[in-house]
């Protein structure tokens, strides 16, 4: 694998974010701590792969974030991983609040848009990893593994479709 990153990574490095309807978004706490917590992804902007997610503008995140903008998405399931790098700030635009609007994020506002400390977190990403033993790549993924076990080494992942970086 290489850092130099390919259209076929980025490609497929989408693809993946977008299967994860919820990521957990990572901010530094105030006590200098790691701060994780599941957010539903509201949109992934396919031209620079932004992360939207809703927040409330008088939350602990929404304080860490304006404190240091460094922050982080990370994503798993089963089979697929996701580790994303990057800054967040908070946007209170009503036209972007009301685009992204779906009515399951009534849990968290009642008042729907009009919840008086409704906000957006914009999540910029600078660098993400990701790692995909999903369909094909989890076949090729098992018989390395096989391999390396019989002969007392580790697999050899060199399929971009499995293992890759991203820089934006």
């Amino acid at each position: 694998m290489t850092d130099t990153i390919t259209n076929e990574q980025l490609q497929h490095y989408k693809k993946i974010l977008e299967s994860f309807p919820v990521a957990l978004f990572v901010t530094l706490g105030t006590d200098k701590a790691f701060r994780s917590r599941p957010m539903a992804v509201a949109e992934i902007d396919q031209g620079d792969g932004t992360i939207w997610f809703f927040t409330a503008d008088d939350s602990p995140k929404a304080t860490e974030i304006q404190r240091d903008p460094r922050s982080a998405v990370v994503a798993m399931n089963g089979s697929t991983m996701l580790s994303i790098s990057g800054a967040s700030d908070l946007i209170q635009e009503d036209k972007k609040i009301n685009a992204l609007w779906k009515e399951s994020y009534r849990v968290w506002f009642p008042l729907g848009v009009a919840e008086p400390h409704i906000a957006l977190i914009r999540f910029e990403p600078s660098q993400a990893e990701y790692w995909d033993s999903s369909g094909v790549a989890g076949l090729k993924y098992f018989f390395q593994s096989l391999v390396a076990v019989a002969t007392e080494t580790t697999p050899k992942i060199d399929d971009s479709a499995q293992h890759g970086r991203v820089s934006f």
